[in-house]
């Protein structure tokens, strides 16, 4: 699992990110009956998403075979007032849960609409 912290995101712009999965062993993971859930929280408060997405609801899709990608649009992006939230990523294949992200988001003010 990934913990740490993600580059600074403007909350007037798309934040797309792509990404093999890794195993143990330095090896990509087919992920072509994945699912995948995101949550992006104030942080400290892990249980209330401000903003989230799954590949059920499109904002995470899988590009290849073993990579995934979330896309959120500036429209997403404007529900977070600017600050550090903590963002938490899941991943579910052949009904095993794994957190794959725990970590933090910069979102800075991105100018006037």
């Amino acid at each position: 699992m990934y913990t740490g912290s993600l580059a600074a995101v403007s909350r007037r712009e798309d934040w797309i990110a792509v990404s093999p999965l890794i195993d143990d062993d330095g090896e990509e993971v087919t992920l072509t009956d994945a699912t995948f859930e995101m949550f992006i929280c104030l942080q400290g408060l892990p249980d209330n998403a401000v903003l989230s997405g799954s590949t059920a609801d499109g904002k995470i899709t899988l590009p290849s075979a073993t990579t995934f990608q979330w896309a959120y649009t500036p429209d997403d992006m404007a529900v977070l007032c600017a600050g550090t939230y903590d963002v938490f990523l899941r991943v579910t294949i052949a009904g095993v849960v794994t957190q794959i992200l725990s970590c933090t988001v910069p979102i800075v003010e991105g100018g006037p609409t």
